[in-house]
This record gives C-alpha cells, sequence and structure tokens, in this order.
C-alpha cells in the first residue's frame, strides 16, 4: 500500500472539516426549528387556556343562576344551556385548550397547505409568470454571455503559447502561430 501523499491528507482533513461543519450547521438548524415550533405551540396552549378560562370566568354567574330551581325551570327549551354551562365547569380547560393546539396545528404552518398552495398559485398566474419569464430570459442571457466569453478567452489563450514555453523550444512559436492563423481563418470564413 502507498503512503498518502500530504496533500491528499490536507485535503481529506480540509473535506472531513467541511462535512463536519455543514453537519453542525445543519443540526443547529433543525434544533432552532424545533425550539420555535415548541415556542409557538406553547403560545398558542397559553392563549387558547386563558380564553376558556376568561369563558368560564364569564359563565360563572349563569352557573349560579342555573343552580337555583325557579330559573332552571323558567329556561324551558333552553335548559340544555345550564346544563352546557354545568358540563364546562367541571370539564379538565387544559384538555380543551390542548385540542384546540392540535387542532390548529398544520404541516405547513399556521394555515392549512392547501391554502398555502393556492396562495402560490395565485401569485404565479397573477403576477409571478411574468416575474418568472423575466428571470429565466435574465438567467439564460446571463449564462450565453459568460460562454461566450470564456471562448472567446480561451481562442487567444489557446494560441499564446507561454514565454517559457517559446524560450524552451524555439520551433513551437512558428507552430503555433501558423496553427492559430490557419484556425483564424477557418474561423472568419
Amino acid at each position: 500500500m502507498r503512503p498518502l501523499r500530504t496533500h491528499d491528507s490536507s485535503i481529506r482533513r480540509l473535506d472531513s472539516l467541511m462535512c463536519n461543519i455543514l453537519f453542525g450547521a445543519l443540526v443547529i438548524a433543525l434544533g432552532l426549528c424545533v425550539l420555535a415550533f415548541v415556542a409557538t405551540r406553547t403560545h398558542m396552549f397559553h392563549g387558547s387556556l386563558m380564553r376558556r378560562q376568561q369563558e368560564a370566568l364569564n359563565n360563572m354567574w349563569l352557573l349560579q343562576q342555573c343552580q337555583s330551581a325557579e330559573f332552571y325551570s323558567n329556561m324551558k327549551q333552553h335548559s340544555t344551556l345550564c346544563d352546557d354551562v354545568v358540563l364546562a365547569q367541571t370539564d379538565a380547560l387544559w384538555l380543551h385548550a390542548l385540542r384546540d393546539v392540535i387542532d390548529q396545528t398544520y404541516l405547513c404552518g399556521e394555515e392549512a397547505c392547501i391554502h398555502r398552495i393556492e396562495q402560490g398559485l395565485q401569485w404565479v398566474f397573477g403576477r409571478g409568470v411574468l416575474l418568472l419569464a423575466a428571470l429565466a430570459l435574465g438567467s439564460l442571457f446571463l449564462f450565453l454571455t459568460v460562454v461566450h466569453l470564456q471562448r472567446t478567452m480561451h481562442r487567444f489563450d489557446d494560441c499564446r503559447p507561454t514565454v517559457a514555453a517559446w524560450q524552451q523550444y524555439p520551433f513551437l512559436h512558428d507552430s503555433e502561430t501558423v496553427r492559430c492563423r490557419a484556425r483564424d481563418r477557418m474561423l472568419l470564413t
């Protein structure tokens, strides 16, 4: 087995270092995403719990009135309202708040994925088509310009041997000049 050259080992170390940096950045980004998700859901839970507690406080008067037999009998067809208030008072508010958070949690963020897709399609069909076409044409123009410049520079560099090559091989100057002139004649015709 042949020993590794120092150049190869330094490249491998750089590759390994770059992979470690990218992996670390990915882990940090994923951790921040999870932390942001937990923070937003905790905030949603807190808001929902506070809303439910406020509703329970608002229904306190109705609960006291419903305990009176006279009030309950006067309610007649609305007596289910009293039953609902009594049931809500004995229910666990945090479970309802948790259900609210689960109901409002979507894969695409704060709103349903279908709404995001609809908004994207409306943008594309509204003004996005023109913008995307302009970007595509601009990219194509830039690509063609770079290719043309690269070919032009390569053509001139190909016909100019280095000074060191001319000094080492004097016959190269003459043969390269003849070859480049012949090629230039072919390009011009």
